[in-house]
């Protein structure tokens, strides 16, 4: 007789594995048949008068239908995520032993170390992916490059616009040396000066520097015409030089046709020189509050950079605009700041007019000086004097002093570039011979067992030491020439004797293996190369990889939602089917209760 039927999962509801590497084994079919004459079990205990747990015994049904479409999927799953997880772990090494041999330095240049007879005189570098050479270069420094720098006379810090005295500014940032310059002609000779052909950009802005009374400069900023023609561009000088002063020349056009000629009206006739300027760019200082603001849009131009300089001053603090261009001649600037508005010098700060012009700190070259020729350089390195190696100086020389740049075999760098690749090349070998490991038992197999690609690439990897390397001389050489041994186990070891020999006797065939030159691939690029193969995003074990996690993961995990989808509604058609089961069962206990309930009566009435 049933008593009691319950609805609630009083028993913990079975879940399948998901971390399986092998497909459904005996033990699991066993399992499965036990757990199914179990649930058999169940449903005549129901029937028989047992108390069952509907929803229990349609999990386990579920479940047991479940088992080994879920057994081939948690196999597949596996399968694939010891793939990734080996070609990651490959992948890794790679990236690690690419690392360790970048870290060397060029391996072009890693053959020969630099000397220097005097480093705090100069020094020199190889360039990189340059085959470097022996060097012997003596030489004396007559003078480093010094940078271009122009300050600006002072301002108040408390000042809160840039205008001074005038209701207009310009500052005007041009070339020096000016295109065009020539002295003062001396009494009633006209000063000419030759324009450049092509040197006036329609549009542009350039910078008449003209001498005044008293043999200081008054600039003035004269606009290209849009025609670039020259006589229309002597038209637009003499208008902008007419607010000048008595002592302003007038421009006419030269005798031959390509020059300026200037001639000064009235005394007495100002000395100096008249020069004319390319603009680089110009700035309204009406639009400025603060010095600090030009400085930022002054550093914004390409190749220069501008500070604010505070220099304490009684109860003020003066603020001086330093503007520098880099170091050479070649960099060589100015400014000018100008009052389109106002025909009067300026006289306050910011002033570059006369009596308050800017310092300028004129940039110049260095100079070197071998067998009795100098060589200049606008920076204090000359990286085209010797090809491939770029010569650093940093002082003068003293008197008759020079100094020596020279190179050796770089032993010891080579030594340890070798280690480097040993010990690479082995951590590398390991992790793939473990990637594609076979056993019988499919639990201890690698990620990568019977893999082709993987199979592929240890055959190049092994093909490292006896692969020829040309070198300097006529007959190929190997890694193992130079003392590089191959073990038993396809690992790689030093033999020190053999390698201190080479190392004393021949340190250029060191350099011949390791080092690669313009002709010769040595064991350091050899290697790069061979990492290539597998840290390439074209490389096949990375399109391997990309398949696995795309194509075939997605793949997986579709079938996986496909059976979880069908498992679902088969449980709850369990679930349907065995409610109604239960209520079958229900009303035939109603109706023996009845039946004991008349019999009963009537043995009773029968005793009576």
């Amino acid at each position: 007789m049933v008593t009691s039927v319950s609805n609630s999962s009083s028993v913990p509801t079975t879940t399948a594995s998901t971390a399986s590497t092998t497909m459904s084994s005996p033990t699991s079919s066993n399992s499965t048949t036990s757990k199914t004459a179990t649930i058999g079990s169940s449903i005549i205990n129901s029937l028989t008068g047992a108390t069952i747990n509907i929803q229990n015994l349609a999990q386990q049904l579920t479940d047991a239908t479940k088992a080994g479409r879920q057994s081939i999927i948690d196999s597949r799953k596996a399968l694939a995520d010891a793939k990734i997880s080996a070609i990651g772990q490959i992948t890794s090494a790679a990236n690690t032993f690419q690392t360790s041999l970048t870290g060397l330095g060029s391996s072009k240049a890693i053959s020969y170390t630099t000397q220097s007879s005097d480093p705090t005189v100069a020094d020199f570098s190889f360039k990189s992916f340059i085959q470097p050479k022996p060097l012997n270069f003596t030489f004396s420094v007559k003078q480093l490059a010094t940078e271009n720098i122009v300050t600006l006379p002072p301002i108040s810090a408390s000042a809160t616009n840039l205008l001074g005295s005038s209701t207009s500014r310009l500052l005007t940032l041009f070339a020096a040396p000016p295109i065009a310059s020539a002295p003062v002609a001396s009494g009633s000779n006209p000063t000419n000066l030759a324009i450049p052909a092509g040197s006036l950009t329609p549009g542009s802005t350039m910078n008449l520097s003209l001498p005044t009374t008293g043999g200081a400069s008054q600039n003035v900023q004269v606009n290209v015409p849009a025609s670039g023609d020259l006589n229309d561009f002597i038209a637009s000088i003499n208008t902008s030089i007419a607010r000048t002063g008595s002592a302003a020349p007038i421009a006419s056009l030269g005798q031959d046709g390509a020059s300026v000629s200037f001639s000064y009206n009235g005394s007495p006739q100002p000395t100096g020189s008249i020069s004319l300027s390319t603009s680089i760019k110009q700035f309204d200082l009406s639009g400025y509050k603060k010095l600090s603001d030009l400085a930022n849009d002054i550093t914004a131009v390409s190749g220069f950079s501008a500070n604010v300089m505070n220099a304490p001053s009684g109860g003020d603090t003066l603020q001086y605009l330093q503007i520098s261009h880099g170091t050479g001649v070649a960099n060589n600037f100015n400014v000018a700041i100008t009052d389109p508005n106002d025909s009067q010098p300026l006289t306050t700060g910011l002033s570059t007019d006369q009596g308050s012009g800017p310092i300028i700190q004129t940039g110049q070259d260095a100079i070197i000086n071998a067998a009795g020729i100098d060589y200049t350089s606008s920076t204090n390195s000359f990286s085209n004097l010797i090809t491939g190696v770029t010569i650093n100086v940093h002082a003068p020389t003293t008197g008759s002093s020079q100094v020596n740049l020279s190179t050796s075999i770089n032993t010891s760098g080579l030594l340890n570039a070798m280690q480097t690749i040993v010990s690479g090349y082995n951590n590398l070998l390991t992790t793939v011979q473990s990637s594609i490991k076979y056993d019988a038992d499919a639990a201890k197999r690698g990620g990568l067992a019977n893999d082709w690609v993987a199979q592929s690439f240890l055959s190049q990897l092994r093909q490292l030491t006896t692969t020829s390397i040309a070198g300097s001389g006529t007959t190929p050489v190997t890694l193992a020439d130079i003392g590089v041994k191959t073990n038993l186990d396809g690992s790689l070891s030093i033999d020190t004797a053999m390698v201190d020999r080479v190392s004393q006797n021949n340190p250029q065939l060191l350099a011949d293996v390791i080092a690669s030159t313009n002709t010769s691939t040595g064991a350091i690029d050899l290697m790069t190369n061979l990492n290539k193969v597998i840290t390439s995003p074209a490389a096949p074990i990375q399109v391997e990889l990309t398949q696995v996690q795309g194509k075939d993961e997605q793949a997986i995990a579709d079938d996986q939602t496909k059976l979880d989808t069908e498992m679902a509604a088969l449980q709850q058609r369990y679930l349907t089917q065995f409610t109604a089961m239960q209520a079958i069962l229900d009303s035939t206990k109603n109706d023996q209760s009845g039946l004991t309930n008349m019999m009963s009566s009537w043995s009773a009435g029968l005793k009576a």
